[in-house]
C-alpha cells in the first residue's frame, strides 16, 4: 500500500471509532476493538517503518495525523469533544509507547517481533487511557476483552500484509 493510501486509512478509521463511541457509547468499544483500532496499530506500524529513518519525521507526522484525525471528528461532531479528546491523548500516548517498543525490540530483534511488541503495548495503554479518560471508569473484563481483540486482529492484519 502507498503511504498516501495508509495516511487515508488512518485518519477516516480514527475518526469513524471516535465518532461510533461517541454515537453509541461505551458497549462500541468491543466493535471498534475489533475493526477500526487494530486497523490504524497495524497502518501505524507500517508507517512507522517507512518513517523510521527520520524519527523527527516520524513523530511530527504521527502527531498530526493524530491531532488531524480528532479534528476531523470533532467537526463532523462537536459534541463529541470529550470523547476526540480522550482518543488523541490515548492515542499519542500509546503511540509513544509503541514507537519505543518498536525500536528497542528492532534494534535487536527481527521486524516482526518488533511489530507483535508495539502493538501488544498500544493495545493495552490505548484501552486503559481511552477508557478512563473517555468513561471515568474501567471494567476489567470489557479492559481485558479489548486488548486482545485490538491485538489480535492488529496481528492478523500485519500477519497477512493487508495494510
Amino acid at each position: 500500500m502507498t503511504t498516501p493510501v495508509l495516511v487515508a486509512l488512518y485518519l477516516v478509521a480514527l475518526a469513524v471509532a471516535n465518532l461510533t463511541v461517541f454515537a453509541l457509547g461505551q458497549p462500541a468499544l468491543l466493535l471498534t476493538a475489533l475493526v477500526l483500532v487494530p486497523l490504524d496499530f497495524a497502518v501505524r506500524v507500517r508507517l512507522q517503518e517507512r518513517w523510521r529513518r527520520q524519527r523527527l519525521l516520524l513523530w511530527v507526522n504521527m502527531t498530526a495525523l493524530t491531532v488531524a484525525g480528532g479534528w476531523l471528528a470533532y467537526v463532523i461532531a462537536p459534541d463529541s469533544s470529550r470523547i476526540v479528546y480522550a482518543g488523541v491523548v490515548a492515542f499519542l500516548m500509546s503511540a509513544t509507547l509503541g514507537s519505543l517498543v518498536y525500536e528497542a525490540i528492532r534494534q535487536d530483534g527481527s521486524a516482526w517481533d518488533a511489530r507483535v511488541g508495539c502493538v501488544g503495548v498500544m493495545a493495552c495503554a490505548d484501552t486503559a487511557l481511552f477508557t478512563y479518560l473517555a468513561f471515568d471508569q474501567i471494567s476489567v473484563l470489557m479492559l481485558v476483552g479489548q486488548i486482545v481483540m485490538k491485538w489480535i486482529v492488529a496481528y492478523a492484519l500485519l500477519r497477512t500484509e493487508v495494510v
